[in-house]
C-alpha cells in the first residue's frame, strides 16, 4: 500500500482532497447547530436618508425608547422616510411600528414623540444581546459556483442577529442606500405587551 501511494501521490491526492472538503464543510455547518438560536428581539430603524436630514431620533435613556422628531423644511423636498421595527427572532417575525409626525411639530425644531408600543418595553443598547448575538448586515451572495464562474456573481446586504457561526436573517429587510440604526434588545415586556 505505501508503495502504490508513493508511486501514485498524486492520484491519491485527487481522490482524497474532495472527501476531506467535503468533511470539513459537513463539521463547519454542523457547527452552527451548536450555538443556541437568539431570544432577544431586536429593536432597529432604516432610513432613505443622511442621518444630518433626520426626521427622527431614537435613543436609549433608562431603558426606556426615547423619541424626537423634526419637521423638514419646505425647501427641502427629499424623502424623509425613516421606518421602526422590532424583530422577534422566536416568531421569525417583524413588526413595523408606525410613526407619524406629531401636530406639535415645526419646521426645523426637535420634538419629544410619545410612542406606545413602547410605553412598557425596556430595551437594552448595548452591541451585544444578553445571549451574545449582534445586529449587523449580513452578505448573502446569490448564484451558485457555475454563475460565478462564468461571471455572474451578485452579494446582497440584508440585516440579520449574527453569532459566531449562526446568522439569523431577517426576511425582507433591506436598505441598500439609506442608514440602518440598531436601537436596542427587549430585556423585559410588562402589562400584556
Amino acid at each position: 500500500m505505501k508503495a502504490f501511494l508513493k508511486e501514485n501521490f498524486v492520484l491519491a491526492l485527487g481522490v482524497s482532497l474532495p472527501v476531506i472538503l467535503i468533511a470539513v464543510f459537513m463539521i463547519a455547518q454542523s457547527m452552527t447547530k451548536l450555538v443556541d438560536p437568539p431570544q432577544y428581539k431586536a429593536v432597529f430603524s432604516l432610513s432613505h436618508h443622511n442621518n444630518n436630514d433626520a426626521t427622527y431620533r431614537f435613543e436609549v435613556k433608562d431603558k426606556k425608547l426615547v423619541a424626537t422628531y423634526k419637521k423638514p423644511d419646505k425647501n427641502n423636498t427629499y424623502n424623509h422616510n425613516t421606518r421602526l421595527y422590532i424583530f422577534d427572532p422566536v416568531k421569525d417575525d417583524v413588526e413595523e411600528i408606525i410613526l407619524e409626525a406629531p401636530d406639535s411639530a415645526k419646521e426645523g425644531k426637535w420634538v419629544n414623540v410619545s410612542l406606545s408600543t413602547f410605553k412598557n418595553i425596556r430595551l437594552n443598547p448595548d452591541k451585544e444581546s444578553p445571549d451574545g448575538y449582534i445586529f449587523e448586515q449580513y452578505y448573502r451572495s446569490n448564484g451558485n459556483f457555475f454563475s460565478g464562474f462564468f461571471g455572474y456573481y451578485s452579494s446582497r446586504a440584508r440585516y440579520a442577529l449574527s453569532k459566531q457561526s449562526r446568522h439569523v436573517p431577517i426576511k425582507g429587510m433591506r436598505n441598500p442606500y439609506g442608514r440602518d440604526t440598531f436601537i436596542g434588545w427587549v430585556i423585559k415586556e410588562e402589562d400584556g405587551q
